[in-house]
């Protein structure tokens, strides 16, 4: 990861394991890649350090098939106020992203847990340098049967929902946090038709996906609390790759 991050000179960021990972586990994380650091096998030069970090993946979801892995906003907060401190021992410079969702997608619930945010800054003693959103992902055709016009009109207007979620987290954030300005991160972003409803769900690759794009990075762009966002994917995951 580290070496096609070189070849490209991108940016690179981590995303820590705190279901079944460890905070030992995550300090070595942060350990390989900034203290001892690694060479790259195609140049022969050190590797990039890891400045931005997130602590965990969609944990405001629950699957279905995997009870095992599901976390209580209560339990999620306790987990990351240990990983924070364990992380920040290592290299003080780090920016540590917190995965926050709000309740709705307008008047649609995107998490199980409502008040996840709410529960879990409520709960957290350690400051977290920037919010992680996955709010990106339009026009989400989630209802069977939705007619291909719709689906392509959700599209064309799909980056309005994604700037007014970015302004509800900021507002939320300003709530909660009102000592600090936190920034926001899209740490993944991309259309999304449907899924798993035959043909439409290839149309992330379509003119229609590549509008929403579009018009989603001009969002970002006019968004000035937005830290950075990470198109998902770059290479391959089923029909999400970009190459």
């Amino acid at each position: 990861f580290l070496e096609l991050c070189e070849a490209l000179g991108a940016e690179p960021l981590i995303t820590v394991n705190v279901v079944t990972g460890t905070v030992d586990e995550a300090a070595r994380w942060v350990r390989a890649t900034n203290v001892s650091r690694m060479k790259s096998r195609l140049t022969g030069k050190v590797l990039p350090a890891v400045k931005f970090w997130e602590l965990g993946n969609e944990p405001y979801l629950k699957e279905q098939s995997r009870s095992d892995i599901d976390l209580q906003p209560e339990e999620f907060a306790r987990r990351v106020d240990q990983f924070i401190p364990a992380m920040r021992a290592v290299d003080p410079a780090i920016a540590i992203g917190l995965p926050l969702t709000s309740d709705t997608r307008g008047t649609i619930p995107v998490t199980p847990y409502q008040g996840f945010t709410r529960k879990v800054l409520s709960r957290l003693r350690h400051d977290f340098d920037y919010a992680c959103l996955h709010n990106a992902y339009m026009p989400f055709g989630y209802k069977r049967g939705m007619a291909a016009e719709d689906l392509y009109w959700g599209a064309a207007a799909g980056a309005a929902p994604v700037q007014s979620g970015l302004a509800a987290m900021s507002g939320l954030l300003e709530e909660l946090r009102p000592e600090r300005q936190i920034p926001l991160a899209v740490t993944e972003y991309n259309a999304v038709f449907t899924l798993g409803r035959g043909e439409t769900d290839n149309w992330i690759a379509s003119p229609a996906g590549a509008i929403f794009i579009a018009d989603v990075l001009r969002v970002f762009s006019q968004t000035p609390e937005l830290l950075l966002a990470t198109h998902w994917s770059l290479s391959a995951n089923w029909l999400f790759g970009a190459i």
